[in-house]
């Protein structure tokens, strides 16, 4: 299963900064609306939205990856911000903008859970939701949990009986197909949808039907997961593929050239001299890198263990003659 990052101990609700009172002006709610904006550089300038997986275009933009491949595949072949032509495709990961950018997803998912909690314990939400909506445009983090209960905020939702914040947050995750959030547990093995059905089977009437409509977008969601990672499952098999028929190609490449044509041995066994180093040793800085070396494949750790063995009985042999020779001298 996906892990998710829990948050430190909650503040008790006497204490807690998390309320969520009525806005007294329009003033106010702007101002809160600015304290949690993300800066315009976290932003992609294709869908209006904080980033997920940054990359760099031709034009020197960062632009989420899925949306600036599929404004290629489009036929498009100008710059979305410049409208400058753009002579290849190729992008490459902004790992920076991505470390600030889930820093600031993880920021507001922190409030978001504290705030939920607090609607959870008391019962109620003054502001009717609009906190909790200005955070998940936002682009607020849904995946954290609580570090005790394992509660994410849409679990704490469901357990208040928060039907319209619950839809609110759910089709604003139906986008974000990666996300993995319908599917975690609690500490006590709790799912949102298995606590939804429990709701749902206890209520009648109108509200009977609002839940099963609740349940039909937490299905949704919860197939849409299941079929990712059965996609990323898939992905990995095919990956683990490849790797095995590379491989495979090396290790028919050193049969039908020798065992020690791929590494530049010779015919003593003994490697190339090093340029920085002394004799066959290798240098202070290739004994350093060792550990990142990737081990051999099947083929070559065979060879190897052969080598290993005889050079033991040399050893060993070597070692018993000049046992003798110092007895009987």
């Amino acid at each position: 299963m996906t892990s998710t990052p829990t948050l430190a101990a909650l503040p008790p609700l006497s204490q807690s900064p998390y309320s969520n009172p009525p806005f007294a002006s329009s003033d106010e709610y702007d101002k809160y609306l600015n304290s949690i904006s993300p800066p315009r550089e976290l932003v992609c300038p294709i869908t209006q939205e904080v980033l997920y997986d940054p990359v760099v275009a031709e034009d020197g933009y960062t632009y989420e990856r899925k949306s600036l491949l599929r404004w290629f595949s489009m036929g498009r072949t100008r710059s979305p911000v410049t409208n400058s032509i753009m002579t290849g495709r190729n992008v490459f990961p902004n790992l920076a903008v991505q470390g600030i950018a889930r820093a600031h997803r993880e920021r507001l998912g922190t409030e978001l859970l504290h705030r939920c909690h607090h609607i959870c314990d008391t019962g109620g939400c003054e502001d009717n939701g609009s906190r909790i909506a200005a955070l998940l445009d936002s682009g607020a983090d849904i995946t954290l949990r609580h570090p005790e209960s394992g509660d994410t905020a849409l679990l704490m939702l469901i357990r208040a009986r928060e039907i319209d914040l619950c839809k609110l947050m759910l089709q604003n995750e139906l986008h974000h197909t990666e996300s993995v959030l319908v599917t975690l547990q609690n500490s006590v093995g709790e799912t949102c949808v298995g606590l939804a059905e429990d709701i749902f089977r206890n209520e009648s009437g109108r509200q009977k039907k609002e839940w099963e409509d609740l349940l039909i977008l937490l299905k949704k969601k919860m197939e849409m997961e299941e079929r990712n990672v059965e996609e990323r499952e898939g992905q990995r098999r095919r990956n683990n593929e490849e790797h095995r028929e590379r491989q495979r190609t090396l290790a028919e490449t050193e049969r039908a050239n020798g065992p020690n044509a791929m590494f530049g041995v010779n015919h003593r066994g003994l490697g190339q001299m090093q340029d920085h180093g002394w004799g066959y040793f290798p240098s202070l800085a290739a004994l350093q890198f060792q550990g990142a070396i990737p081990p051999p494949s099947a083929s070559i750790a065979e060879y190897e263990e052969k080598a290993k063995k005889h050079l033991n009985r040399i050893l060993y042999t070597v070692g018993i003659i000049a046992l003798i020779i110092f007895l009987f001298t």
